[in-house]
């Protein structure tokens, strides 16, 4: 074997890398020094570094001094354990709560255990022994040691590294996921150099001594992921990718007029080149524009969202600072026609009753108000709680209609009501689900004319051998609905001009909540009009027992 001396570009390359991994360290440190992340990062990009160095200046002495070259080997080892040890550590700085596999790394043990293995690296023959000399360079004569605690505790570092990324990535913010993708194009290109370097080109060339250029290729690594910390905003993955790709065919296209052997291919080459280049800006120029397109869509969203949470807070703040002057103004007006606060009747015969009556009307009407608003902001935060019992819908639907005598009165409407003889009784909470019914026969009151007629009907159908529904119909000869009118229907105050000039009150919440309140039943609701003036069909179907 010969002395290992190498190319002095390579000498400048490894200088240029060792301190472009520490400058990377030290940058992304000094930007928040108090932040653990980033001095797990510092340590990592010093400990490659390290082992950039001490692996480089290993092949320097394997003849002239044996033993230097055990020692450089032991460090690089040392390092490359470090390496693992560290970027353990900086992933699980991810992870918001503490688990187990996080409280593992973060243990005095596993500080112990790593300090220790490092130290029977570099000062036992445990770990590594002696080096073989070859006809191209050396081997790692390895100590029992290094099977059975270095490689299996590195194994486990980084086991318990893959269950801090899967645990952390669902769970964090989208500024934050696409900085861990910044860090998986790093170290998937680091990982596949290596691969390339070390695996498939010695096979190739056998050549032993490539594998160094994918120790070298580790700065793609420390380089993505100290631009991801550093960077608030980054470019969207696609557009790194995009420039990757065009990156490396762009250096391929570049180095190949130079292998050809004759002038015409040289010339040909360079033309693809050429013609590549002006594809590649156009290409990336267009992503980019895409990406920017996309981030305003996800920003707009995000907008809306947040201008539909705030509107939702203020429905559910308005409507509680509403409630108690209403229930004051309710048991005042109550007083008063009981004459608690003096015979007011008396003194005002004429006009006591009719203003009394006026402002109990103007009172119930405002308390309606409230509690829609209460049950859509429930319904929006998610905060509806359901009391569970037996309810007979036969009951149900004769207690609405009782309850909407007066308004039947008013306009002059025929009510029928079809149900089924046999009994249908269904688990679920009476309340809501005779507000459900109460809004959309009240909704058939408001919305038909004078004279008309509504039909509530019940009976039961077999859906299969296990599910039993009840199905209850609202018809009514009323104003109808347009079909797109229909596909706005059960949002959140959303009216059709029709209705506002027909029905000047409504607030477009009744239907909303009723859906709710049927589809948290395991019902659904739907429905049917011919048009305008053609009436409405309302059907709801329930499971029964």
């Amino acid at each position: 074997m010969t002395q290992q001396t190498m190319p002095l570009w390579e000498n400048w390359l490894v200088l240029a890398l060792v301190i472009g991994n520490f400058a990377l360290g030290i940058l992304v440190f000094s930007k928040e020094k108090k932040n653990q992340r980033n001095f797990y990062f510092l340590m990592f990009s010093f400990s490659v570094g390290a082992w950039i160095t001490t692996s480089f200046l290993s092949e320097f002495f394997p003849l002239t001094n044996p033993s230097l070259c055990i020692i450089l080997s032991k460090l690089a080892l040392a390092a490359a354990f470090a390496m693992i040890y560290f970027l353990s550590l900086f992933f699980s700085t991810f992870v918001d709560e503490i688990f187990l596999p996080w409280k593992i790394l973060h243990s005095i043990a596993n500080y112990f255990c790593g300090i220790l293995i490092i130290l029977l690296i570099i000062f036992t023959p445990l770990v590594v022994t002696n080096i073989k000399i070859l006809d191209k360079g050396f081997n790692i004569v390895y100590g029992n040691l290094f099977s059975f605690i270095y490689f299996p505790y590195i194994a486990f570092l980084v086991i318990l590294s893959i269950f801090c990324i899967t645990y952390a990535y669902p769970r964090i913010s989208k500024d934050l996921r696409l900085k861990f993708q910044y860090c998986f194009i790093g170290l998937g290109m680091f990982l596949f150099l290596s691969f390339f370097f070390g695996g498939i080109l010695p096979i190739i060339t056998n050549n032993q001594n490539y594998y160094r250029f994918g120790n070298y290729s580790s700065i793609f690594f420390v380089g993505f992921t100290a631009y991801a910390i550093i960077r608030k905003q980054l470019f969207g993955i696609k557009i790194i990718l995009t420039e990757l790709l065009v990156g490396i065919m762009g250096i391929i296209l570049l180095i190949l007029p130079f292998l050809m052997p004759t002038t015409f291919l040289k010339i040909l080459t360079t033309i693809v080149f050429l013609l590549f280049c002006v594809f590649g800006y156009y290409l990336i120029k267009y992503t980019r524009k895409e990406e920017e397109l996309r981030k305003q869509a996800e920003d707009l969203a995000e907008g809306l969202k947040q201008l539909n949470e705030a509107k939702t807070v203020f429905i559910n703040t308005a409507a509680h600072d509403l409630r108690t002057p209403l229930t004051e103004l309710s048991w005042g007006l109550s007083g008063i026609e009981r004459g608690i606060y003096g015979d007011f009747q008396k003194e005002y015969p004429e006009k006591a009753q009719d203003i009394i009556v006026k402002l109990q009307k103007s009172t119930e009407r405002l308390n309606e108000i409230v509690e829609s608003l209460l049950s859509v902001a429930r319904i929006q935060q998610q905060t509806l709680s359901y009391k569970k019992e037996p309810v007979n819908l036969q009951d149900l639907i004769k207690e609405v209609v009782d309850s909407l005598d007066l308004s039947l009165e008013r306009k002059n409407l025929k009510i029928i009501l079809n149900l089924c003889q046999k009994p249908l009784t269904l688990m679920g909470d009476k309340t809501k689900l005779k507000e459900a019914l109460f809004n959309l026969i009240d909704n058939a009151i408001k919305y038909t004319p004078e004279g008309g007629q509504i039909t509530v009907s019940l009976y039961h159908k077999t859906k299969d051998a296990a599910t039993k529904l009840a199905i209850i119909k609202i018809q009514d000869t009323g104003i109808g609905m347009e079909e797109e009118e229909i596909q706005s229907l059960f949002q959140p105050f959303s009216r059709s001009q029709t209705a506002i000039h027909t029905h000047t009150e409504g607030k477009g919440l009744g239907l909303f909540i009723a859906k709710k309140f049927i589809e948290d039943h395991k019902g659904k609701i739907t429905v049917y009009s011919e048009g305008r003036n053609q009436g409405s069909t309302f059907t709801i179907e329930l499971p029964v027992q």
